[in-house]
C-alpha cells in the first residue's frame, strides 16, 4: 500500500502583510486539480522581484495573505488530470515562466480553517500545487541546486543576451551584478563577446565576481561617472531602477538597444529624451529575457554546464526555510547573489 501524503505537515512561507512573512507548518490542501501537479519542493530560490512583492513596492496586494516563491527544484508526488508533460517521481525544474498551455486553477489551501492564497506557483514550501505549465522535467545533467537558476534569473539574464546580440564586436553594457546580470555576464563569455563593460556600485561583488570569472574582454566601472556617452550596442539594465534605466539611454549608440528586467517600484516613470528614439534608439522590457523554456532549455544547460563552478557563483550557501527573514535581509545587503533555501 502506498504511503498517503500527510498534507497536514506542510510547511511554508507566508506573507501576511506588508514586510511581514511568517513560517505556517500545518498548511493543508483538499485534492489536485486538473492540470495541477503536486510537488515536493527540494530548493527554492529568491529574487529581487519578490522583495518588491514582499515590501509592498508592486503596489496594493489583494491577495495577503498568501505564499510566495516562483522558482525552485522538487520531486513530481502527484498530478491532475490533463497533465502530460511529467508524471509521479519526475524530479523536476519550477519557473514562473510559463508555456503557452492553458493554466490550471489556483490551488486551495488553508491554514487554521482559513484561506491561504496561492498563485499558479510557489516554491517557498515543503509541497505546493503548481501548474503543469510552470513544471518542466528537470535535465540530467543539472543538480538540483543548478536546477533552481533555470526558473528565474538565468533564463532572463541569458535571453537578454541571446535574443539581442549577434556579432562578438558589440559593445556591451550589464549595469547591476545581481543574479539576472550575472547570468548575462557568463552568456556574454560564452559567446566570447569582446567588448563587455560592467558597471555595478557594490565593490565587493565585483571582487567576488573576478575571484570566480576570469575573462580578460570585462572592464567593471563602479560608478556611472566612468561610463561613456553613446558607446554601447546593448545595454542589459538589470537593476530594475527607472532613473538608472532613463539615463543609461543616454549611452546607447544611435540605433543601439536598452533592454530591462524586473519592472520598477510602481508609479515610478521612466524620463527619455525623444529624441534617443527618432535618431534609433529602442528601449524595451523583457518577460523572462524572452526565453521559451520548451525550446531553450538546452542551450541554457550548455551555458550553465560550460561553468564548473557555477554553484560557487550564485550560492554562498543553502539557507533553512525557518531562516527566511534574516535571508532576505542578507539579499537586500548585498551579501548573497542568490538566496538558494533548502526544504527540510
Amino acid at each position: 500500500m502506498k504511503k498517503k501524503l500527510n498534507n497536514s505537515l506542510i510547511k511554508g512561507a507566508v506573507l501576511v502583510k506588508k514586510k511581514k512573512l511568517n513560517i505556517y507548518s500545518k498548511i493543508k490542501f483538499k485534492k489536485i486539480e486538473k492540470k495541477q501537479v503536486l510537488v515536493k519542493i527540494y530548493y527554492s530560490g529568491l529574487c529581487g522581484s519578490q522583495i518588491f512583492e514582499i515590501e509592498g513596492k508592486r503596489g496594493k496586494d489583494k491577495y495577503l495573505p498568501h505564499l510566495i516563491g516562483h522558482e525552485g527544484t522538487g520531486k513530481v508526488i502527484k498530478i491532475g488530470k490533463n497533465v502530460k508533460n511529467v508524471k509521479v517521481g519526475d524530479q523536476v525544474f519550477l519557473s514562473w515562466i510559463k508555456t503557452n498551455e492553458s493554466d490550471s486553477a489556483t490551488p486551495n489551501y488553508t491554514y487554521k480553517n482559513k484561506k491561504i492564497n496561492a498563485g499558479r506557483i510557489t516554491t517557498l514550501s515543503t509541497y505546493s500545487i503548481i501548474s503543469s505549465n510552470r513544471v518542466f522535467k528537470l535535465p540530467s545533467k543539472v543538480s538540483l541546486k543548478k536546477g533552481v537558476l533555470l526558473g528565474c534569473a538565468f533564463p532572463t539574464g541569458a535571453g537578454m543576451v541571446l535574443k539581442n546580440l549577434k556579432k562578438k564586436n558589440d559593445r556591451l553594457l550589464i549595469i547591476g551584478l545581481g543574479g539576472v546580470g550575472i547570468s548575462s555576464l557568463l552568456t556574454s563569455i560564452f559567446k566570447k563577446i569582446k567588448k563587455i563593460d560592467i558597471l555595478e556600485k557594490n565593490y565587493e561583488r565585483i571582487e567576488f565576481i573576478k575571484k570566480k570569472i576570469s575573462y580578460k574582454n570585462i572592464n567593471f566601472l563602479n560608478s556611472i561617472n566612468k561610463v561613456n556617452p553613446d558607446t554601447y550596442d546593448l545595454i542589459v539594465e538589470s537593476s530594475g531602477n527607472a532613473k538608472m534605466i532613463s539615463l543609461a539611454v543616454n549611452f546607447l549608440k544611435k540605433k543601439g538597444k536598452l533592454v530591462f528586467a524586473s519592472h520598477p517600484e510602481k508609479n515610478s516613470k521612466l524620463e527619455i529624451d525623444p529624441y534617443d528614439l527618432i535618431v534609433g534608439k529602442k528601449v524595451f522590457g523583457t518577460w523572462g529575457g524572452g526565453i521559451n523554456l520548451k525550446k531553450d532549455t538546452n542551450k541554457l544547460i550548455k551555458i550553465i554546464n560550460a561553468f564548473s563552478n557555477i554553484e560557487k557563483i550564485f550560492f554562498n550557501q543553502s539557507y533553512k526555510l525557518e531562516n527566511i527573514n534574516s535571508v532576505i535581509r542578507l539579499f537586500k545587503n548585498g551579501k548573497i547573489v542568490r538566496p538558494l533555501i533548502k526544504m527540510n
